[in-house]
């Protein structure tokens, strides 16, 4: 199995999918990456410069990050450590072993 994003829901409504894939460049293929979900299509929010700004303003993070301290790779893998975090706690909650 390989696991290639989480699909997450921002603050606004729209779907959002966290994982990792090829810079808009093509120059890494194997990258932290945010696409807006629009139906069937994934649009890639790194191409506009929009992936940090996005996951800062319409995400519903509890760690507040700032654009002058993290880079566009850290504000994605922070955004994914709290999405895994909240399904996690989701999926397992009132489960009893």
């Amino acid at each position: 199995m390989k696991v290639r994003g989480l699909l997450v829901e921002g603050k606004n409504g729209e779907e959002y999918l966290l994982g990792i894939g090829p810079r808009a460049s093509g120059v890494q293929t194997e990258r932290p990456t945010i696409w807006r979900v629009q139906g069937a299509q994934y649009d890639s929010l790194e191409k506009d410069r929009l992936a940090s700004s996005t996951i800062r303003d319409r995400l519903d993070l509890a760690a507040q990050l700032k654009a002058t301290e993290f880079t566009h790779d850290e504000h994605i893998k922070w955004a994914v450590i709290e999405a895994l975090q909240k399904f996690l706690l989701q999926f397992f909650a009132g489960v009893r072993w």
